[in-house]
């Protein structure tokens, strides 16, 4: 729990201490500004902080903005540094997101894809959220790692509007090295 007055609590996050490195790696986390609240799911023990970064940019008129991947690059080759990326982004309605990844020739390499759900919890004035969750571990879908470059991640936002659907797409790079 928070307590951090005169600030957009959405620009909070939770980092992770990378002893090896000695840089604080970005990991996200889901904020609650109604409870003080950020819940980040983390898979080891470490050390853990919370920080505020303004050079996080969301767009509150938008159902999906601010993506990010943390580290970018990064390097899958199993050293235990870096070896995947964490994707997080913002959005204001329950959606399924689907993230293609594609090489610098076209080729799709990857598919990732998360359903998110909004609960009575969540906010309830359409404030964006902070989506966190998925990863890139820097292998294409038949569990080989990718070679290093430059990929594209299109997104496609799926989300219930009116009496459909309505679909947005975006891209951002993720820079994979050796």
């Amino acid at each position: 729990q928070y307590s951090a007055k005169g600030i957009d609590a959405n620009l909070l996050a939770v980092y992770e201490y990378n002893e090896t490195t000695e840089r604080w790696i970005y990991l996200g986390g889901t904020v609650n500004p109604y409870g003080n609240l950020i819940t980040v799911e983390v898979t080891r023990t470490g050390t853990y902080g919370i920080f505020y970064d303004p050079s996080f940019r969301y767009n509150p008129g938008e159902v999906f903005s601010g993506v990010s991947f943390s580290p970018n690059p990064f390097s899958p080759n199993g050293d235990g540094v870096y070896d995947e990326t964490s994707i997080s982004f913002f959005l204001t309605e329950e959606a399924t997101v689907t993230v293609e990844l594609y090489n610098i020739d076209g080729d799709r390499v990857r598919i990732l894809q998360m359903r998110v759900p909004f609960t009575a919890e969540d906010t309830p004035d359409k404030t964006p959220r902070r989506i966190t969750g998925m990863t890139w571990d820097g292998k294409d879908n038949m569990g080989r790692v990718v070679p290093y470059g430059i990929y594209v991640a299109r997104f496609t936002v799926t989300f219930a509007q009116a009496s459909g659907t309505r679909t947005i797409r975006t891209n951002a790079a993720v820079a994979v090295i050796q």
